[in-house]
């Protein structure tokens, strides 16, 4: 198997961390291209409560949050990622981390699991899960 990109999606979660620090090795191991991704879930997005919380809502502001999430996983693993390229996407994560990859043509992606139960999982579903089911590419899941 050739690996010339390398797709790690990271949540600011230390499964994340763990993650990026695989993705990280991998890269440098096969000299691939490493992109670490974030997505936004409007879903989960808290209520404007207020007009100073508008800021937080623009285009501007979102990037910035998506941007502190892969620059604070960056920063918590201590991983060697200066080449890296970050990008933010929106939308429910697995299908946007799944429409992702197959756009950019990664050769795998690897995430971290949050290591949902079985009950939990059933009721919830699981970003991990589903992105392993659904990519057309090899996933490592890391724990």
């Amino acid at each position: 198997m050739e690996i010339k990109k390398i797709l790690v999606p990271v949540d600011g979660s230390a499964e994340s961390k763990k993650a990026l620090l695989t993705g990280a090795d991998m890269a440098l191991k096969y000299n691939a291209e490493l992109e670490i991704i974030t997505v936004i879930n409007f879903n989960n997005q808290q209520p404007i409560i207020s007009l100073g919380n508008l800021e937080k809502f623009t285009e501007e502001g979102l990037q910035k949050q998506g941007f502190d999430v892969i620059n604070a996983v960056i920063d918590d693993s201590n991983a060697q990622v200066s080449s890296a390229k970050k990008i933010v996407l929106y939308g429910e994560p697995a299908k946007a981390i799944i429409s992702h990859q197959e756009a950019s043509h990664a050769d795998c992606i690897i995430l971290g699991s949050r290591g949902l139960g079985a009950v939990r999982r059933f009721f919830m579903g699981s970003v991990s899960t589903e992105v392993v089911h659904n990519a057309d590419c090899p996933v490592f899941v890391i724990r």
